[in-house]
This record gives structure tokens, C-alpha cells and sequence, in this order.
């Protein structure tokens, strides 16, 4: 913001500048106080030429008493010349046309009312040149002395800043001749300026705190992860430079190799006739040997024993009747289940032929399936999204497995070699983070879904999308699974 100081002697004054009727000036300056209003005419006829605005006192003397009340200063020759000052607001319009109060002219003489020379002959009076001006100018020979002021003002200057906040300028120049008083005011001035606002560019936030180590003993990994939303990229902004992952090797303690101490003694054979079992046991000893591994192998061995024929009859296995079908699944599949134990099978009999468990399709006109696969470049990879109580949602990575991707891959109908895959690897999720998997343990066939997998955490966990899971289903081979 620009502040003026005014003074409460100073006056207010027309300013142009060779106009050609002086009733088209309307632009008004305040001048310094030791300036008074001038007006400057030049020229006659069309070629007439008023200049107005402030000048400087000294210049401008108070005429002789004999001269009171006329247009002193003023010219009567043909060319209309004139040059005179006056000491009332806005008097300038007005003057070298017609008598106004406070009439003054530009002749250079001394004040009538102080003998320069008796005074020169006291004391050296134009040694002081800035009184010397009022009283003796010509006698002094200062004439010629003008005291500064201001020409006009230069065009604001461009903004500083191409963006946020700037500052513009402008500056003026101060005519003043040599021991001429300097100009009154500042040189310059400046505003406040804003064109738009800057590009926000992506920020990291600070790392998280390591995770534990991958082993509890010996050489293994932990991670840390940051975001880019500290802050995050604007429209035009750029995003932030690095990785948002890092690793680092981690070694809590030094592991021991394990070695087996010797087996224990066979245990009693639990059947008399017909096989049964009879098991030892050995024990790891984890205390031998530094940066090493468990025990490799088992601890248990079982034998068949007592392998001979029982007096009983030998009787074969039959099948019960088939279940009734079951509801049809979220998937549109419905299924139906039978024992082999009309009657069960004796020791040496034979187990029934055929399969427990019938599946087939229902409702596929209303089915909808409660997983898809995204942002993949083919149907059969992409990020793993399951719908939810009316909205699909991302799955986090915590405990999912090649398994867990192998019953979406088959929940989608699709036989070929399934993958799991970490971190984000199709992009991040747009959607909520719905759930965290349980894990799955036992057979293929024990599972018809991920969602068997328990325990199921719907909506609640603190899995950022920067740990979404992804699958592969990829069409080649079928792979079968058996965890252990």
C-alpha cells in the first residue's frame, strides 16, 4: 500500500502539460511546501499552449507594492506569453487569463525590503545560498538556482514474482539545478502484486519406523515405507522423486544349526491283526553350532505293524444317498455331498469308487461374482477387488499366499497358473480397503473361495493402498495346491 504525507500548508494545484485549453486540465497535484501553483502560456491562436503545476517559491516573488492587484508577469504582446505563480488552491486554471488572489511572478530580484548590499558590507550574505535566495537572489547572482521537484512518475514496472506474491515499481526523477534544495518525498514506490498462485509440488512424508526383522535369527530384511502427500502434487505440481519403499538387511541374534539326538525306542503296535502303528521320536538339538538352521527332517516316525489277517470278514465301502443341493452360492454355484459309509470300508476293504462331492452352476442370469481383477493389461491379471455390502473395496496383502490367488483364480474360472503379487503391483486402489485375509491351511479341495479363509476382517485394518494385493491367473497349466 502507497502512503502520502500532506502538509496542512501545502496547496493543491492543476499539473499538465502543454495542453491546448486549460479547462481540459483536471488532473490535480499536491505540492511541497515550498512550492506554489504556476501556469506557463506559450504560443497564440491554434498553436496556444498552457503547461500548469507546482513550482518552486524562490522563483516565484511577491511583486512591489506599486504593483498590487495587477497581472504582474503578465504579457500583452501578440504571442500571449505569460509565466505566473499563485499562493491559492487550485489558482493555476485561472491565471494568465484574468487577476486571481495570490498573484505572483517569476522576475528575479531582490526583496525591497532588505539592502542586500549595506547587509554585504557587514557580512558575506550570499554565502548561505538557500537564504540568500529569499532576500538577495539577484543581487547573489541565483537567478539560475532552481530548487528541486519531482518530474512525473514512470509506468508501474512488471510484477516481481511470476506467481504468489510480488512487489511492482515505479520511480521519478528530481529536476533541481546545481544548489538547488533537494526534492521533499520518496523516489520510489511499490505495491503489492499477485498474477496466481505457484505449482504445489509433491513432498515425502517422514519414513515409518522399520518393521520387524523377517527372521528371528540370523541374516533377514525390514521395511519402511513414506507417501507422497507431505504435501500432495497440485494440478500442475510434480510428483516426488524416489521410492516409497526401502529395505535393508537385519540380524537380531546369531542362529545355531540344530542336529537330532537319537530316536526313541518303537512304541506298542495299536492293532494286534490286520496293521497298525507303531511310532518313535527324536529330539533337535539347537545348541551346537552358531548362524545356522533348525533340524532338517522329522521328528516322528510311524511303522505299520502286526500286518496279518484278522478272523473278521473283509467288507467293502458303499455309498450313503446324495445331500440335497445347497443354496446357490454368492457366485451362482450350488453343490451336494455323500459318505463312503453305507457301510464303511473294514481294515482291508475297499474304499468306495467316485467322487463325495457333486458342484454345478444356478442362478446365472442374477449372479454376481464377488471378486475382479483390475488395471491389468489382459483379463487375467490385474489388482484383486472383492464386493462387500454393496461396494467393492481392495484386499491387503497381509497373509495372502499363491493359495489365496489360486481360489480367486478359480472363483474367476480360471485354470492355469495363479500368482500373488505384493506392493501395489497393478497401481493403487481407488476404493476402500475392505478387507484382510486369514490364512488358509490344508487342500485345495477343502477351500471353495477365498472367503473360507478365516478369520475374514471386513473394514477394519490399517492397510494403506500402498500394500493392495494383486493376482495373476495366467492360462497355461492347472496347478493343484496342498498346503501343510
Amino acid at each position: 500500500m502507497v502512503h502520502f504525507i500532506f502538509s496542512v500548508n501545502a496547496l493543491s494545484c492543476y499539473e499538465c502539460s502543454s495542453v491546448r485549453n486549460i479547462s481540459d486540465c483536471t488532473n490535480v497535484v499536491q505540492c511541497s511546501t515550498d512550492e506554489n501553483c504556476f501556469t506557463d502560456l506559450s504560443g497564440s491562436g491554434d498553436n496556444t499552449r498552457y503547461t500548469v503545476g507546482c513550482r518552486a517559491k524562490q522563483i516565484c516573488r511577491q511583486p512591489s507594492s506599486s504593483s498590487q492587484g495587477s497581472l504582474i508577469g503578465r504579457s500583452v504582446s501578440p504571442t500571449l506569453s505569460c509565466s505566473q505563480c499563485c499562493g491559492v488552491d487550485f489558482c493555476n486554471q485561472n491565471i494568465c487569463s484574468t487577476s486571481v488572489q495570490g498573484l505572483f511572478t517569476n522576475k528575479c530580484e531582490d526583496d525591497p525590503n532588505f539592502n542586500c548590499a549595506q547587509v554585504s558590507s557587514l557580512f558575506n550574505v550570499c554565502v548561505d545560498k538557500d537564504h540568500a535566495k529569499l532576500v538577495c537572489r539577484r543581487y547573489c547572482g541565483l537567478c539560475d538556482i532552481v530548487d528541486g521537484h519531482w518530474l512525473e512518475w514512470s509506468s508501474w514496472s512488471t510484477c516481481s514474482q511470476t506467481c504468489d506474491n510480488g512487489t511492482i515499481l515505479r520511480t521519478r526523477m528530481c529536476n533541481r539545478t546545481e544548489g538547488g534544495l533537494p526534492c521533499s518525498g520518496e523516489s520510489s514506490e511499490t505495491l503489492h502484486c499477485f498474477i496466481k498462485s505457484c505449482p504445489v509440488n509433491g513432498g515425502w512424508t517422514t519414513w515409518t519406523n522399520w518393521s520387524g526383522c523377517s527372521v528371528t535369527c540370523g541374516a533377514g530384511l525390514e521395511r519402511r515405507s513414506r507417501d507422497c502427500s507431505n504435501p500432495p502434487p497440485g494440478p500442475d505440481g510434480k510428483d516426488c522423486v524416489g521410492d516409497n519403499d526401502d529395505i535393508q538387511i537385519c540380524m537380531d541374534k546369531l542362529c545355531y544349526d540344530g542336529t537330532w539326538m537319537s530316536w526313541s525306542t518303537w512304541s506298542t503296535c495299536t492293532a494286534s491283526c490286520q496293521g497298525g502303528i507303531s511310532v518313535r521320536n527324536r529330539q533337535c538339538n539347537t545348541t551346537l553350532s552358531s548362524l545356522g538352521h533348525n533340524c532338517v527332517g522329522n521328528d516322528k516316525e510311524l511303522m505299520v505293524c502286526n500286518t496279518q489277517l484278522c478272523p473278521d470278514s473283509v467288507i467293502d465301502g458303499m455309498w450313503s444317498i446324495w445331500s440335497s443341493w445347497t443354496a446357490c452360492s454368492p457366485y451362482c454355484m450350488q453343490e451336494r455331498t455323500r459318505t463312503c459309509a453305507n457301510p464303511p470300508p473294514s481294515m482291508y476293504g475297499k474304499n468306495c469308487l467316485g467322487t463325495s462331492k457333486e458342484i454345478t452352476d444356478c442362478n446365472l442370469e442374477y449372479c454376481t461374482n464377488p471378486v475382479r481383477l483390475v488395471n491389468g493389461s489382459d483379463p487375467y491379471e490385474g489388482r484383486l477387488e472383492v464386493f462387500h455390502r454393496g461396494q467393492w473395496g481392495t484386499v491387503c496383502d497381509n497373509n495372502f499366499d499363491d493359495f489365496s490367488a489360486m481360489l480367486v483364480c478359480r472363483m474367476l474360472n480360471y485354470n492355469g497358473i495363479s500368482k500373488a503379487y505384493y506392493s501395489a503391483a497393478y497401481g493403487e486402489g481407488t476404493v476402500p480397503t475392505l478387507l484382510s485375509l486369514g490364512h488358509c491351511y490344508g487342500a485345495e479341495m477343502d477351500y471353495e473361495d477365498i472367503f473360507d479363509c478365516q478369520p475374514l476382517v471386513w473394514g477394519q485394518n490399517q492397510c494403506s493402498h500402498a500394500h493392495d494385493v494383486s493376482v495373476s491367473c495366467h492360462p497355461s497349466k492347472r496347478v493343484i495346491y496342498v498346503l501343510r
